[in-house]
């Protein structure tokens, strides 16, 4: 089972070839109950996927993806998240919103500006 660098989608069964990235597959709601159930897990935590809002939910929030880079192309104005678990085992999220862009920051927020 591949979930590794696969994305979740909706309504397939199994694997099926990535026609946004061209590269890698995804996978649907099955796949990640199939895996829970053979890991013998409650919950998959994931990343590598850009979430607008930094964290989302798949197949009845057995699936969570993390993205921790806000603003993580200069046209995209996402959130990053962290996630955490209490002592109680509570989930939470910490969301962190994209800091105001300097006039001389370039691609990233990477300062243009000269170094000594």
């Amino acid at each position: 089972m591949d979930l590794l660098w696969a994305d979740p989608m909706l309504n397939i069964q199994g694997y099926a070839p990535n026609t946004v990235r061209g590269v890698a597959t995804f996978f649907g709601e099955d796949t990640v109950i199939q895996c829970c159930e053979k890991l013998r897990v409650d919950l998959i935590v994931r990343a590598h996927q850009m979430m607008m809002s930094g964290y989302g939910f798949f197949c009845n929030r057995k699936l969570i993806t993390i993205f921790t880079a806000p603003r993580y192309q200069p046209e995209a104005n996402n959130k990053g998240a962290v996630v955490y678990v209490d002592k109680q085992g509570k989930i939470g999220f910490k969301v962190l919103s994209p800091l105001e862009q300097a006039p001389d920051a370039g691609p990233q927020g990477m300062s243009n500006a000269p170094t000594m």
